[in-house]
């Protein structure tokens, strides 16, 4: 299991590396594709379903902190890669498949199979995620109304200097 600090560096540098590949592929197709906007990097305490996910209406890729703690940065980086090619693929060819030969191929692209899940105990994940929301947000979980926005740390900020702030 990774520790939270060590998860959020590994998912702000894996984003930010996927992101200048598909940047520099997108580059070398200059004249014949359009250039997506780089996708911002925010990351969750809560222990959600999902590992991660792109919202493409702000142009983000939401990271789970609890997922990438419980299956570890190896096994994470296929994540952060698949949210990344959302981002790009979904510019390119708005209103193509979700997981549709654009997305597929740019997986492929940053030398990632294009997988749509990855398995992980999700009792362990919900109780990393009560423990990390107890301790950084300095509450219980179950006291947040559940339709707050799901950032709880911006891409690259200190875990401990951003809950102090709140």
């Amino acid at each position: 299991m990774t520790n939270p600090h060590e998860a959020a560096m590994l998912i702000t540098g894996l984003h930010e590396r996927f992101c200048d590949e598909l940047d520099e592929l997108m580059r070398s197709f200059s004249a014949q594709l359009p250039t997506p906007d780089r996708p911002e990097c925010r990351l969750s305490l809560k222990s959600a379903r999902w590992a991660g996910y792109y919202w493409w209406r702000p142009n983000c890729c939401w990271y789970s902190i609890p997922h990438a703690c419980t299956v570890g940065g190896d096994s994470y980086t296929n994540t952060v890669a698949h949210e990344v090619c959302h981002a790009y693929a979904s510019q390119l060819h708005r209103g193509s498949a979700w997981h549709g030969e654009t997305w597929q191929l740019l997986m492929r692209h940053l030398g990632h199979e294009p997988q749509r899940t990855v398995t992980v105990d999700m009792k362990l994940v919900r109780k990393v995620g009560n423990l990390l929301w107890a301790r950084y947000r300095g509450a219980a979980r179950g006291s947040m109304r559940q339709v707050e926005d799901p950032l709880m740390l911006k891409g690259g900020s200190d875990v401990n200097s951003q809950s102090k702030d709140r």
